[in-house]
């Protein structure tokens, strides 16, 4: 009478991850383990991704083999094996480059007096970009002449798109 029992888990085989071989546009990385074929489960793995030239990683799906609707929870680029194979795929899409910039509307107000402040209200610049439409972007910049000498005076605009930075010129 009053035995004690202690009950354990068995633990269970490790499990395989695949990498969905139909994936286009760039490739996919797992690391934290040496060998793919034998995770334990809880493992914890880190995903990274080669996105083919003018391509951006969209997301990531891990999902038990054979089943794609059994979703493996990934957030930042990690997920935790479960106690089943997976398969891990990810989709890509092209990226928006920035190729130019262009003003399509000069301020409103094209004269100034001298000593008077530099004024680029209704400044329209337009983005030009590869894999993506164009836009009428918010400029990153715009120079502020010195207007304490009468004549023209060229205005420099930028704007910066991830890494990508574009300038354009005006006069006024």
């Amino acid at each position: 009478t009053g035995a004690a029992l202690t009950l354990y888990k068995k633990a269970s085989a490790p499990k395989a991850i695949t990498i969905d071989g139909s994936i286009e546009n760039g490739s996919v990385n797992v690391t934290g383990v040496a060998d793919l074929s034998a995770v334990p489960e809880g493992t914890e793995l880190t995903l990274s991704n080669t996105p083919a030239s003018g391509y951006k990683l969209s997301a990531y799906d891990v999902y038990k083999t054979g089943e794609p609707s059994t979703k493996v929870t990934v957030t930042n680029g990690k997920f935790t094996m479960p106690d089943y194979d997976v398969t891990v795929s990810a989709t890509f899409e092209v990226a928006k480059v920035l190729k130019s910039i262009e003003i399509t509307t000069q301020a409103s107000q094209k004269t100034f007096w001298v000593g008077e402040t530099f004024n680029y209200d209704g400044l329209v610049v337009t983005a030009h970009f590869e894999g993506a439409a164009d836009e009428v972007v918010t400029p990153t910049s715009v120079s502020k002449p010195t207007m304490n000498v009468a004549g023209e005076r060229t205005i420099t605009v930028s704007y910066e798109e991830g890494t990508t930075t574009k300038t354009t010129n005006y006069t006024i």
